[in-house]
């Protein structure tokens, strides 16, 4: 850990490849073996978008949230969920019911 803040925080150099790999899969939130797993192609399409940076990493959420928001809009089983807790209201249990 010292090694890593000299180098990197206080010398300021630039991030080599295992520092980028490690950098971007803790930012995804994934292990070592999931990074294994996932290939060469998707791990260079990790890197390639540079998200050690953290400008990059903030695009790459907000781009992501934007493809799940457009996902569950047109996912059949969320409509049907929001239509029902609008009519109805989602299941709720009052203190004053059990009494």
């Amino acid at each position: 850990m010292l090694y890593w803040v000299v180098k990197y925080w206080i010398l300021r150099r630039e991030y080599d490849e295992e520092a980028r790999i490690f950098i971007t899969r803790r930012r995804l939130k994934i292990s070592e073996n999931e990074w294994d797993y996932a290939g060469e192609e998707q791990q260079a399409k990790y890197l390639s978008q540079k998200l050690w940076i953290n400008e990059n990493y903030q695009k790459f959420l907000a781009d992501q949230q934007e493809a799940n928001r457009i996902r569950a809009a047109e996912d059949t089983d969320l409509k049907r969920y929001r239509r029902y807790t609008k009519r109805a209201g989602p299941a709720s249990v009052n203190l004053e019911d059990l009494f």
